[in-house]
C-alpha cells in the first residue's frame, strides 16, 4: 500500500501515485511495455487475481515487472512526509527516503522494543510492556523449552536405536566375514587386511604417550629412556640394580630388557647411584 497523501508537505505529483491504492508509491515497480508505476504489494496482489495492467488492461504477470527509472526514484525521495508515529506524538517531518531509518529511532514508536524494567530479561514492545507479566512469560518459556527437551530426548532415543541396530548388523557382518574365511582363502586374506587396516586406523588416533613426573605410573617411556635402554641391555649388571631401576619407574614390564648376561648377584647397592635415571656406570 502506497503512502496517504495527507501526509506530504505541498502537492504530489499525479505521476508519483499508484493507480490502483491512489497513494504516493511505495517501493515502486513498472511494468516492461507500458512503463505504468505501482506499489510493489498493490502490483503483486492485483497480479494474484488477474494477469493484466490495472491501467490499460494489456498482458502483464510478475515477470514483466522492474524498477523505476532513478529519475522517478529521485522525485520520490525529495518528498516531505510526516513520521508515522505523528498520532503518538512525534512531530518530525522528514524527506521520504529518511523515513525507514528514523522509524527505528525514533522514541514515539510504538513498536520499539525495550528491556523489561523488572529484570527479567525480555525485550517488548513499547506498547506491550504495560501489559507484560514476568512470571507468565518465563513460564511460557520454561513450557516451551521442556518441550523441546522432550523433542530431543525422543531423537536421541531414535538415534540409540538406529545405532544399536547398525551396530548388531555390523556384528553380524564381522561374523559373516569370519565364516567365509574359513572356507573361502580368498575371503581370508581381504578380512585379514580389513581388520590390519581397522588396527592402523584405530592406532594412528592415539595420542603419543610423554612421561610427565617421576615417581608414578609411566605409560611409555619418553625418548632418553629409549635411548638408555639398549644402551643397558650391552652391559652386564645385577638384578638387584635392575630392579631398583623397575621399581623407581614403576614399569614391571621393562623385565624383558634385562641383558641375558645378567646374573643374581647379592650385592648392597646404594640407592644414591640411582639419583639419576639414565645411570649407566657398569658395577664391578
Amino acid at each position: 500500500m502506497g503512502y496517504d497523501l495527507h501526509r506530504f508537505q505541498g502537492e504530489v505529483d499525479e505521476e508519483l501515485t499508484c493507480p490502483i491504492c491512489s497513494g504516493v508509491l511505495e517501493e515502486p515497480l513498472q511494468a516492461a511495455m507500458c512503463e505504468h508505476a505501482f506499489c510493489r504489494a498493490c502490483i503483486n496482489e492485483w497480479l494474484s487475481r488477474q494477469p493484466t495492467c490495472p491501467v490499460d488492461r494489456n498482458s502483464l504477470t510478475t515477470a514483466n515487472l522492474r524498477a523505476v527509472p532513478r529519475i522517478l526514484r529521485n522525485l520520490l525521495s525529495r518528498l516531505s512526509i510526516t513520521c508515522d508515529n505523528a498520532a503518538y506524538g512525534c512531530t518530525l517531518v522528514l524527506k521520504l527516503d529518511a523515513l525507514n531509518a528514523h522509524l527505528e529511532e525514533c522514541e514515539h514508536n510504538p513498536k520499539k522494543p525495550l528491556p523489561c524494567e523488572k529484570g527479567c530479561g525480555f525485550v517488548i514492545p513499547k506498547d506491550e510492556l504495560k501489559d507484560h507479566n514476568c512470571v507468565r512469560e518465563l513460564r511460557t518459556m520454561i513450557l516451551t523449552q521442556q518441550q523441546k527437551i522432550g523433542e530431543f530426548k525422543t531423537e536421541i532415543a531414535d538415534q540409540t536405536l538406529t545405532i544399536n541396530e547398525l551396530k548388531r548388523e555390523l556384528q553380524l557382518f564381522k561374523d559373516f566375514m569370519r565364516a567365509m574365511r574359513v572356507s573361502n582363502p580368498a575371503m581370508r586374506a581381504i578380512a585379514d587386511q580389513m581388520e590390519r587396516d581397522e588396527v592402523i586406523r584405530w592406532s594412528s588416533t592415539l595420542a603419543r604417550a610423554r612421561v610427565t613426573r617421576w615417581g608414578g605410573m609411566i605409560s611409555t617411556p619418553d625418548d632418553a629412556l629409549q635411548i638408555t635402554l639398549p644402551r643397558l641391555d650391552k652391559k652386564v649388571y645385577t638384578v638387584e640394580f635392575f630392579t631398583k631401576i623397575i621399581i623407581y619407574t614403576n614399569k614391571l614390564f621393562w623385565l624383558t630388557r634385562l641383558p641375558k648376561k645378567a646374573k643374581p648377584r647379592c650385592l648392597n647397592v646404594d640407592v644414591a647411584i640411582l639419583a639419576s635415571p639414565f645411570w649407566s656406570k657398569r658395577l664391578s
